[in-house]
């Protein structure tokens, strides 16, 4: 009888751990899908002290546009593919690939705002949106999400 119930528990203690390894896989894949929103284009996190259009903002490739506001939930909009040209544009702009490397991220971990660059070369940019000296290409990349995003 003592041989039967240690063969259970050690039976108990492999499918225990196979459950484990198991909810370690698939966490760690519904971790990659939830940062790496399919078709999108580009993010802007809002820094929590923004007084003026809070919230994260993501911007898809179909024309989708979603607003997170906190714990609220989120808002999602749809424009016109036209209306993604602008952007597309800057985001094709051979000057934007070299932009993290070469601007210089300065800012105290909690400041700032941050851009997430969603494609093949996934990057992701933190800049102070009060600084007047930030390149042309950031500049123009802010402007076209933060046209989009005024449209809530």
């Amino acid at each position: 009888m003592n041989q039967s119930v240690a063969t259970n528990l050690t039976l108990a203690c492999i499918v225990v751990g196979f459950l484990l390894l198991a909810l370690a896989a698939c966490g760690s894949e519904t971790t990659s899908i939830a940062s790496d929103p399919p078709g999108a284009l580009v993010r802007l996190q809002r820094n929590d002290a923004a007084t003026t259009l809070p919230g994260d903002f993501t911007v898809f490739s179909n024309g989708g546009l979603q607003l997170y506001l906190g714990d609220r939930g989120a808002l999602r909009k749809t424009v016109a593919p036209a209306d993604l040209t602008g952007l597309q544009a800057t985001l094709n702009d051979p000057a934007l690939d070299t932009l993290a490397d070469t601007y210089p991220v300065t800012l105290p971990a909690n400041a700032g705002d941050t851009l997430t660059i969603y494609g093949a070369h996934r990057r992701t940019i933190r800049y102070d949106p009060g600084s007047h000296d930030l390149p042309a290409v950031l500049q123009r990349l802010i402007s076209e999400v933060m046209g989009l995003r005024k449209r809530f």
